[in-house]
């Protein structure tokens, strides 16, 4: 946890402004970007390991659906839950 706070800190320090009074605006950018970026220990984002997918950040057109079946997902999360615990390791 002192390793999210101290990354979170430094995402922090580089927007909010001279006053340090609008910090709040930024934390739930900064906590975003933080579970959203790829971790080198992990070899993973926090939102794929706890989702299973990336968080979608704008609208995209209609298209095709191809819905995974419940045993596809699960055995792509336990993958992934394999690859991280690897790289933990």
């Amino acid at each position: 946890m002192e390793q999210v706070n101290q990354e979170v800190n430094q995402f922090l320090q580089l927007f909010v402004n001279q006053c340090q009074d609008n910090w709040d605006k930024w934390l739930s950018i900064a906590m975003f970007t933080y579970n959203d970026w790829v971790h080198t220990s992990m070899q993973s984002s926090p939102f794929m390991l706890n989702t299973g997918q990336h968080p979608q950040l704008s609208v995209e057109p209609l298209r095709e659906s191809h819905l995974e079946t419940l045993n596809d997902f699960n055995s792509r999360m336990e993958k992934a839950m394999d690859e991280a615990h690897s790289a933990l390791t």
